[in-house]
């Protein structure tokens, strides 16, 4: 039997204080995400705006129970459509869901899934600048396409992924506050390591699972209350936290590794504003 988890309010604020101070780190971090260079990566291959915010949005609503890290899946998917010149979107997304090493786990419901988006594709294109204008249409239609749940990880992820694509494009956007973060692992982990979530736990990477699984609506309503006290949308808190958990994992919970990993990552020497930012997400660990 799992210990209970709970939102620990004080921790709200101090939390949002600094994320609110850090936009220009924020900023860095989307730029460094490996999920921000293949989008990059897309557009400059397909050459069409659209085409390419279908291949990474249909790519993103089938990125969960991966058979390898994040990083490397996004990778694999640009190795797919270089090897696709001249092909469309849809047949590189179809490819790519059909054939990824990244993908193997529930094959079978991604492809259906790609299916129903591709029924859609005309609907997308028709309402693309609907979509820019407000990323919660775009959130209803994937919904309805997938007969999901408007706050389903893979569904706001997938918008996530959307306002990567156009802020690659250099087009200004607006996110709304109440699209929630997309939880998975890594945001559940830090959800523990910063002290937001209390649970009497020993192993935070065994438990982060405990909480994506049982607690999602609990990480998302902890973060939602973070985004509107730091006034920063819980879709670009997520970048920070999705980066910092997998630094936290790789140098093994180890702060100095962790500070030299991230000095890494972002190629430039982290600013004291940052690494304030860094000890609130690792806050329990360092008490």
């Amino acid at each position: 039997m799992h210990s209970v988890a709970l939102l620990n309010r004080e921790r709200i604020y101090p939390i949002a204080k600094t994320i609110a101070k850090n936009l220009d780190f924020i900023d860095l971090l989307e730029e460094r995400d490996f999920q921000y260079a293949a989008v990059k990566k897309i557009l400059l291959l397909t050459n069409d705006l659209i085409d390419a915010a279908y291949v990474i949005v249909g790519t993103a609503s089938v990125s969960y129970m991966l058979s390898m890290k994040g990083e490397k899946h996004w990778l694999l998917l640009v190795d797919y459509a270089k090897k696709m010149p001249g092909h469309s979107a849809t047949a590189i997304l179809w490819k790519f869901v059909e054939e990824s090493p990244s993908l193997t786990r529930f094959r079978s419901n991604k492809l259906k899934r790609i299916r129903k988006l591709q029924e859609n594709y005309s609907i997308f294109r028709q309402e693309f600048d609907t979509f820019v204008k407000d990323f919660n249409s775009l959130r209803k239609y994937l919904a309805s396409t997938y007969r999901a749940g408007v706050d389903d990880k893979t569904i706001v992820f997938a918008v996530k992924m959307f306002y990567y694509v156009l802020k690659a494009y250099n087009i200004k956007t607006r996110i709304p506050f109440d699209i929630p973060i997309p939880v998975d692992h890594r945001i559940s982990l830090v959800s523990l390591t910063s002290g937001l979530i209390e649970a009497p736990v020993e192993d935070y990477s065994k438990y982060a699972n405990v909480l994506r699984t049982k607690y999602s609506k609990l990480v998302r309503s902890a973060w939602g209350e973070v985004s509107r006290q730091s006034q920063i949308p819980a879709l670009r808190i997520d970048s920070p936290l999705w980066i910092i958990g997998g630094i936290i994992e790789n140098s093994s919970y180890n702060y100095s590794r962790l500070l030299i990993e991230l000095e890494k990552f972002i190629r430039v020497k982290p600013k004291p504003s940052w690494i304030e930012l860094i000890d609130e997400l690792v806050y329990k660990l360092y008490q």
